[in-house]
């Protein structure tokens, strides 16, 4: 993975404070989804006869909340610096620098907020490896009725399900 970038598609779905699906497009099939109890992890684009399941952590970087790990009280977890203004998606966004301040699987993040709706439109991380790994949001829509069966999973039949 080192170098090369990798580029996913799909559909992000959030229901604070720990429901959250990612039914993904390219690879197709590829599924996260915290239900509340458990973090499903299914990719059988890599690892087709097994799916990971975890309890949901309550927080830190891996919490079902993506957004909360930089916007919920951010100054308390890392150094924040403002860098100039740009566009995600042809959204003028405010973009913010964060180096955390303790262990996270981060080097520095930087997050781009749009200005008018405030909503999170890109987060750029580096990670530990030194991988950059940069998510884009667009086609942002609040306030809608998520569908119970998109914040839901069931293994497939003959999946093996794995609890590290």
């Amino acid at each position: 993975m080192l170098g090369k970038p990798e580029t996913s598609r799909g559909v992000m779905f959030l229901n604070p404070p720990d429901r959250f699906a990612m039914r993904f497009s390219d690879p197709k099939g590829d599924r996260i989804v915290a239900d509340g109890t458990w973090m499903w992890l299914f990719t059988p684009s890599t690892t087709p006869d097994q799916v990971i399941r975890e309890p949901i952590p309550r927080g830190g970087a891996m919490t079902p909340n993506f957004f909360a790990q930089f916007v919920d009280r951010p100054l308390d977890r890392y150094y924040a610096t403002l860098a100039k203004p740009d566009t995600v998606a042809g959204t003028a966004v405010s973009v913010v620098k964060l180096i955390p301040k303790s262990d996270q699987p981060f080097r520095e993040a930087v997050i781009s907020i749009g200005k008018t709706d405030h909503l999170l439109r890109r987060v750029s991380l580096v990670e530990e490896s030194g991988q950059r790994r940069v998510i884009v949001l667009t086609s942002l829509a609040t306030g809608l009725v998520i569908p119970e069966t998109e914040l839901k999973f069931r293994p497939p039949n003959g999946v093996k399900t794995v609890t590290p």
